[in-house]
């Protein structure tokens, strides 16, 4: 091959790759603009797995109650603004009550989810996974609800638990439920999977 023809094929090979790539130009600003809400799934736990259910008698409503606590001051993010300076570092404005200030924290991407760290630790991290739009990012939000036995066989419910997760898999919630809160056959559980939409 000639010498010319290489560094031909060279610089199509580097243009080509450098169209490929998503550019990002910093800074961008992401902005809370709403909860993006699902129905919740209910199941019925058996020995070692779980059968889909429509939503339980006992529990019709549930839904319309839950989006109303997602959507107050309880549940939504004191945070609504991502202002992305660079590929590490990332200005959160935090707001609440009618205060608010900005705070410059360090990220990092990997596998698609955005985590901001908030603490020394790793489990210190606010955790985003990739929206519909090109720069969009949704924080995830779990809220579980279960039936339970007494000890003189009548039924109880748990309080509602609303948590941040980017876990989207309702299986692998159910088992964490299963143990930590000491599941059996026969309960019921309704798992929620929304999240915060940032754009």
């Amino acid at each position: 091959m000639k010498l010319h023809h290489y560094f031909g094929i060279l610089l199509l090979s580097i243009l080509w790759q450098s169209c490929d790539k998503d550019e990002i130009t910093y800074p961008y600003v992401l902005e809370y603009q709403s909860l993006e809400f699902n129905n919740t799934q209910w199941y019925v736990l058996t020995a070692n797995a779980q059968t889909p259910v429509n939503t339980p008698a006992s529990v019709v409503g549930f839904d319309e109650v839950l989006l109303v606590d997602l959507i107050s001051d309880f549940a939504a993010p004191v945070y609504n603004r991502l202002e992305f300076l660079s590929d590490t570092t990332v200005m959160i404005r935090f707001a609440e009550q009618g205060f608010s200030f900005d705070t410059i924290l360090p990220y990092s991407v990997n596998q698609g989810i955005t985590s901001i760290k908030i603490g020394p630790s790793p489990e210190e991290a606010l955790l985003f996974y990739k929206g519909p739009g090109d720069n969009s990012l949704v924080s995830g939000v779990v809220s579980t609800y279960h039936s339970f036995k007494l000890p003189n066989g009548m039924v109880d419910y748990s309080p509602l638990t609303i948590d941040y997760t980017i876990e989207r898999n309702p299986l692998i919630i159910l088992n964490q439920l299963r143990m930590e809160e000491n599941l059996m056959a026969g309960d019921t559980v309704g798992v929620n999977l929304s999240g915060y939409l940032f754009e």
